[in-house]
């Protein structure tokens, strides 16, 4: 199925309560994960998964690293996304996803001092341990009011604002 995706230059889209992603079906590249297993692994025989998960682990690791020196406020729960692909029992998580889109939930009440209209930003964590802060856009999906951001790839992913900005 993702190879059909991918010819067709289709995106794979996943809507969650922590979170929308959207990632074309070429970045998963399905083939190559398939020669990563051995010969004659055939992709029907393969399973792509995707991983999203919030934890107070990935929110210490920003807390203790940009964020925590003073740089950035936090202004959510942390957002885990990766992509694994399977065969039998072998996994690999991929990296190098440079174009997924996410969107995540804006608070339903931002902190004191915090204008409204104030730009959101993405504070994007990536597997290597390298932080980024990513500019975001507001956009309604489905009733939720939420900050979008390109270009996100994989890793973990909080809402911020630079300290002093209002």
């Amino acid at each position: 199925m993702v190879r059909l995706l991918q010819i067709r230059e289709a995106s794979i889209e996943l809507d969650t309560w922590a979170g929308s992603f959207r990632i074309p079906a070429g970045q998963i590249g399905i083939g190559a994960a398939a020669g990563q297993f051995g010969p004659g692994v055939r992709l029907s025989e393969m399973t792509v998964s995707f991983e999203i998960s919030m934890g107070r682990k990935e929110r210490e690791a920003l807390l203790t690293g940009e964020a925590g020196s003073g740089r950035y406020r936090l202004l959510s729960e942390s957002v885990e996304f990766a992509v694994i692909v399977s065969y039998g029992d072998k996994k690999r998580k991929l990296e190098n996803l440079p174009d997924i889109e996410l969107a995540l939930p804006l608070p339903d009440a931002l902190p004191d001092g915090l204008e409204p209209d104030r730009v959101i930003n993405v504070l994007v964590l990536d597997r290597k341990g390298s932080v980024r802060l990513l500019p975001a856009h507001r956009v309604n999906r489905k009733g939720r009011m939420m900050a979008a951001a390109n270009g996100a790839g994989d890793g973990i992913f909080v809402l911020a604002v630079k300290r002093g900005e209002r």
